[in-house]
């Protein structure tokens, strides 16, 4: 069983995206991917790590893709999933290419720095004989080589105001905002610039065979794209979201041809109208959080319906035992349209089930490799 897609399979998939960015899609996105193999059938001497940073200096960046590649046909792909993976060196992962220290394990990383720097010294710019950058450009180069565009590489490094809490943390930063704004606003700008050296090395090495573009949340794009992120707004006011968050998100929507915004738990839904009102932000992703998990997603009825009429796109993250609280939002919106389903947790005993949600949603589309 292979994942790998050929130009003609790619062609009728970006068709497809391209009528949902374009808000022509006569229904959802729905991408599933379901296991089918298991763990313990994948014969390899190298252990899966869904994070490459877990693995040692030593490893060859092109055993790493090798194994991943491996990890990709224990999938099943259903309704609008595709063969895809994401550099996924860790959240916030621009911080330790800007220096900071990083320590991952099978499941998470940790950023950090081994003294905080005083603020008015402090520099944030591109090192090319920094560790991370050169397995980061690395392992990019591997995955290209080696997929040559059968399969989709993403990118995705961060939020710039989380990337300054790692330099400065324990709630320092937001000190800095009231003390210092100018020095932060140059941090915003040093690590804007970092951000966007990093999209264009990446984009260099990906385009002559990616198919397009994508990230860790699993969106596709034809065109240039990228979701932003700053976790970070959750623990200030409109204010200051207007003047060190908004101008910097403004700023990478102008750079690209799409783009989404990471709106992550209730503290963040105080910046949603400032976020609406970016006229080249295409769409929200909203995370509701684990302390809300088990709330029906008709308890975001008026939510999706403020961000549906400031005709943007949704992604909602959506178990595969709770897909029919979907057909209870959308009868709720009167609408199906403009969302991005990323269904998670799907089991092969669900298949019969998730193909009806599909073809109820008209999204049986053919495209997924059995």
């Amino acid at each position: 069983m292979s994942v790998e897609w050929d130009k003609a399979q790619w062609k009728r998939f970006i068709s497809r995206t391209q009528s949902w960015w374009q808000r022509e899609l006569d229904g959802p996105l729905v991408d599933v991917r379901v296991p089918v193999v298991p763990h313990d059938q994948v014969q390899h001497d190298l252990p899966y790590y869904p994070i490459a940073a877990r693995y040692d200096d030593d490893v060859p960046a092109e055993t790493i893709v090798e194994r991943w590649d491996m990890e990709l046909q224990r999938y099943r792909l259903l309704g609008d999933a595709y063969p895809g993976v994401w550099a996924n060196f860790g959240a916030t992962f621009l911080a330790a290419l800007l220096g900071s220290d990083l320590e991952a394990d099978e499941n998470t990383t940790w950023l950090s720095v081994p003294e905080m720097e005083p603020i008015k010294k402090l520099q944030l710019a591109v090192d090319p004989e920094n560790r991370w950058h050169q397995r980061y450009i690395a392992f990019c180069q591997a995955a290209a080589d080696y997929w040559q565009g059968r399969v989709q590489v993403g990118m995705c490094t961060g939020g710039m105001l989380d990337v300054l809490a790692v330099f400065r943390p324990e709630g320092q930063l937001q000190l800095d905002m009231c003390d210092a704004p100018e020095h932060v606003e140059r941090l915003i700008n040093e690590a804007h610039q970092a951000s966007w050296h990093y999209f264009q090395e990446v984009e260099r090495i990906l385009k002559p065979h990616n198919p397009g573009y994508s990230s860790w949340e699993g969106i596709f794009c034809a065109e240039p794209y990228q979701i932003l992120v700053s976790d970070l707004c959750c623990t200030i006011g409109p204010a200051m979201f207007e003047q060190f968050v908004k101008p910097e998100l403004e700023s990478y929507t102008q750079r690209l041809s799409r783009s989404f915004y990471h709106l992550d738990g209730p503290d963040a839904v105080r910046h949603l109208d400032a976020l609406l009102s970016l006229p080249r932000l295409d769409g929200i992703q909203w995370i509701w959080g684990a302390a809300m998990a088990s709330r029906p997603l008709t308890e975001w009825t008026d939510l999706c319906r403020r961000i549906l009429s400031a005709d943007k796109l949704i992604q909602l993250f959506v178990s595969a035992n709770r897909l029919h609280e979907f057909d209870a939002l959308a009868d709720a919106l009167g609408t199906n349209r403009g969302f991005h389903l990323a269904v998670q947790g799907a089991k092969p005993e669900q298949s019969r089930e998730i193909e009806s949600f599909l073809r109820r949603h008209g999204a049986l589309t053919g495209q997924g490799v059995g």
